[in-house]
């Protein structure tokens, strides 16, 4: 039997150039994490630069935890997906590129207050990049990954989880370069 409805319900699926622009967006973006942390010297590594701030090592580990995290979320169980696989990537983009906002980061990805290995540091974060992009380059970003809720956002696609790894640690390199400028300041 023929349904007029039938045409309208096919969901839109990641094309290969918009995984490949991800993908590059992901490579420079946590390669500038990387970067950045290791342009600290080491007592600033550890150091609060601002009242109310993480030090450098904390925010870090932060991206450490958070990455490696979602790292697993791409990985884990998945299901079909019943909507665009891309429609929330605009509000995660919005909110964590919102230099004004805020944020308050859940429990089980805040860093603990210790002094960090600057080096052992670089070198996880390093795994982790690689991990991540691997991971996004051989997965179908178009299932919807059901091993994790997200904290007042629910179940992310694949590509959603990505695009979260991405605008989340383009938020931190900028937080980054906020903590280098106050070293610096500080030290004039």
């Amino acid at each position: 039997m023929f349904s007029i409805f039938s045409t309208f319900a096919i969901t839109m699926e990641i094309t290969e150039e918009r995984k490949t622009k991800l993908l590059d967006e992901l490579s420079g973006t946590l390669q500038s994490f990387i970067d950045e942390a290791a342009l600290f010297n080491n007592q600033e590594f550890n150091s609060v630069p601002y009242p109310g701030s993480w030090t450098p090592g904390q925010c870090a580990q932060h991206i450490r935890m958070s990455a490696s995290g979602f790292n697993d979320v791409l990985n884990g169980r998945v299901t079909d997906t019943n909507r665009e696989p891309d429609a929330g990537v605009e509000q995660i983009k919005a909110q964590f590129l919102n230099f004004d906002l805020k944020m308050q980061s859940p429990d089980f990805v805040v860093p603990e207050e210790k002094a960090y290995d600057q080096e052992e540091m670089i070198q996880a974060l390093k795994v982790i990049r690689e991990n991540v992009l691997n991971s996004v380059q051989s997965l179908d970003l178009d299932k919807t990954c059901i091993s994790f809720k997200v904290p007042g956002a629910g179940w992310f696609t694949r590509f959603e989880a990505a695009s979260f790894v991405l605008y989340h640690t383009q938020r931190h390199v900028h937080q980054l370069k906020k903590m280098q400028k106050a070293f610096e300041e500080e030290a004039v």
